[in-house]
């Protein structure tokens, strides 16, 4: 119904773009959709369609295929795709599907560490990640927050130190 809302193209886009974050696949799939018709590339809209069906070999390949599409998409695309595939983490209880979308994400960290007001709550969710996943999740977070750290030292530092100091998980 906002698809078709007499509000401005701009404020449907943010209100999309909000339900990309939704813990509903069904609902980040019609998000997707919508922004489709605001020019939203088909290929990417794809991708997050197949994260909203039950298979998980077809939720594994749009992770795959959003990588490869993040590689070659434009700025503005990029964001949409980052989006996603940090809610997917956050929302998609298999730890293969975590694992292969934090991996994706190691080549982008400095598009992550860009965005100061999100980056306490993607480096809280890695550590989270890798204290409750800790097995699975080793190897591609401690990529992630390594590469992230170089892209920008002192907040990711401090971020990842302040998070540990809250659990009482040590490994």
């Amino acid at each position: 119904k906002i698809a078709y809302a007499p509000i401005a193209p701009s404020e449907k886009g943010m209100i999309f773009m909000r339900g990309l974050t939704d813990d509903s696949p069904q609902v980040r799939r019609e998000a997707a959709l919508a922004l489709r018709g605001l020019g939203l590339r088909p290929e990417i809209t794809e991708a997050i369609h197949s994260l909203s069906v039950e298979s998980r070999e077809s939720r594994l390949f749009a992770v795959d295929r959003l990588s490869v599409l993040l590689r070659e998409a434009p700025a503005s695309d990029r964001g949409v795709i980052l989006l996603v595939l940090l809610t997917v983490l956050r929302h998609d209880a298999d730890v293969e599907i975590q694992s292969k979308v934090v991996s994706s994400l190691v080549d982008f960290s400095d598009l992550l560490v860009a965005d100061r007001e999100g980056l306490r709550g993607i480096v809280s969710l890695l550590v989270e990640r890798l204290v409750t996943q800790f097995d699975a999740m080793n190897r591609p977070v401690r990529l992630l927050l390594e590469s992230m750290a170089k892209a920008a030292t002192e907040p990711v530092t401090e971020i990842v130190w302040s998070e540990f100091e809250r659990t009482t998980e040590r490994r």
